[in-house]
């Protein structure tokens, strides 16, 4: 069960699944849609909101993040 721990809207939600961080990032394009990943560092409660320039990283560079993400996503 995936558990909410902090959410940007319109940016990127971080979960915690089994103990582990998960981000969730929005992608925009035609039809907005969503991809999680698995985080490569630790990150501790108020850090969530630096978590903002990763989501960017992310959305920019895909392919260079490919190996961390989840299918299917996780969100609500």
């Amino acid at each position: 069960m995936a558990k909410e721990l902090y959410s940007r809207n319109w940016d990127f939600t971080l979960y915690e699944v089994e103990n582990k961080k998960i981000i969730t990032v929005t992608f925009f394009g035609r039809v907005d849609y969503q991809r999680s990943f698995h985080l490569q560092k630790e990150v501790n409660e108020g850090e969530y909101e630096s978590l903002k320039d990763l989501s960017e990283n992310i959305r920019n560079n895909y392919e260079k993040y490919k190996e961390f993400e989840i299918t299917p996503p996780i969100f609500e």
